[in-house]
């Protein structure tokens, strides 16, 4: 029988403790082990030194990988920690310049059509198409499941129909994704 190196625990005669040398508790220890030579553990550095440090570790890293330990580790310091609420402001912030440097911007149409989407005059059309028919899916003719308001003509190509009864449809989720996948006018 085999014994840990560093709590001499027996080990046992399983699979996954062939060859090894310490138990899996110790093993993780010496794995995330700080060095004892690593004098900067715990310091606190002034803002020009850790400035000094940037300026000398800059480029370095270019073409290295982390090692899969170190993103464990990396990982395992922050599990369970959120952002700050200035941290979450900043990346924000960073988020909404870069939007016009995206390669799919378009000019900011996602906020004009979501704006036309939650207003109340399409939550006043979708209810008047489900009274006209009778709250009852037009193509299984279901009642009583999730219903949707399908446009007709494309709601997107055709912004003078949208508010149109006529150009609503009743029906219901599962019809709703069939039709969503054939073209339309």
């Amino acid at each position: 029988m085999q014994t840990c190196l560093d709590c001499n625990k027996q080990l046992n005669s399983n699979a996954k403790y062939v060859g090894t040398k310490r138990c899996s508790s110790c093993a993780m220890k010496e794995r995330f082990k700080i060095p004892e030579n690593n004098t900067s553990f715990g310091k606190r550095y002034t803002k020009e030194e850790r400035e000094k440090h940037s300026k000398a570790c800059m480029g370095n890293n270019k073409g290295k990988k982390l090692q899969v330990w170190q993103i464990e580790y990396l990982r395992s310091l922050h599990l369970g920690k959120k952002d700050s609420h200035e941290t979450r402001m900043k990346k924000r912030a960073s988020m909404l310049l870069q939007r016009e440097k995206h390669w799919n911007w378009k000019g900011g149409v996602w906020e004009g059509n979501s704006r036309i989407r939650k207003s109340l005059e399409i939550k006043i059309w979708r209810e008047a198409v489900f009274a006209r028919d009778n709250w009852t899916c037009q193509h299984c003719r279901k009642r009583g499941c999730r219903l949707e308001a399908h446009h007709i003509k494309s709601f997107a190509r055709h912004p003078e129909l949208r508010l149109a009864i006529d150009n609503g449809l009743t029906l219901c989720k599962p019809c709703h994704d069939v039709t969503k996948k054939c073209p339309r006018p």
